[in-house]
């Protein structure tokens, strides 16, 4: 979405949850309300979005990628989804997802990791619980877990070992509950527990050095 202009109508509470994730991938976010939420007016007063106007109409998605319908009239909502379908451009619909042409998932995210939470658009909010339950699963500990993790894949792939070698050596690195051990602060066992399987192509110094690189900037 970096660089991508996108559309969205309506300045509440609806239109705000687009436009946070739209922002935080790069998009170039315009709008269209005649009410705005005070975040939306802060982005406003920092030009971190365009004001359109307050009122819709067709010619404002030429050149959009996508567009939220994320007024709280289904009719309007309804009217911007046939436009869009006509002019060739994407819509997500507040009022009627089904009708739309893409669903957003809930989005959970800790780091390199991004798991997604989808009903097809039947039950938003039962989406919305799972996610908060793996938020309360999966921690700020994951983000350590997984850049350490990345670092030693790549000391893996420069050993140009066999690809049956390198293979059981990530096999067996998935099955150690890595994360079991950094939840519970063992740090020393988990490394004693990766050296076990990567030795003798990385020896534990290599290894303790990856983990307190990840550990320090990302704990």
């Amino acid at each position: 979405m970096t660089g991508r202009d996108c559309l969205i109508v309506g300045g509440g509470s609806v239109g705000e949850r687009k436009a946070r994730r739209l922002l935080d991938y790069g998009a170039r976010v315009c709008l269209v309300a005649e009410r705005l939420s005070p975040w939306f007016q802060d982005q406003l007063d920092h030009r971190r979005i365009s004001l359109l106007g307050t009122r819709y109409t067709a010619h404002l998605l030429e050149g959009m990628s996508l567009v939220f319908a994320a007024t709280n009239d289904k009719l309007t909502n309804r009217r911007i989804a046939e436009d869009a379908r006509r002019m060739g451009v994407w819509c997500n619909m507040a009022t009627d997802p089904e009708l739309g042409d893409f669903l957003l998932p809930s989005i959970y995210e800790q780091g390199p990791l991004c798991i997604a939470f989808s009903t097809g658009g039947m039950a938003p909010g039962v989406a919305k619980l799972i996610r908060e339950q793996f938020e309360r699963d999966f921690g700020p500990e994951w983000i350590s877990t997984l850049h350490f993790l990345g670092r030693l894949r790549k000391v893996v792939k420069s050993l140009e070992l066999s690809e049956s070698e390198t293979q059981r050596i990530f096999t067996e690195l998935a099955d150690l509950s890595i994360h079991s051990r950094i939840l519970k602060m063992d740090h020393e066992g988990m490394i004693e527990s990766v050296t076990a399987v990567c030795q003798p192509r990385i020896d534990a110094d290599q290894i303790r050095a990856l983990w307190e690189d990840a550990w320090k900037q990302f704990s």
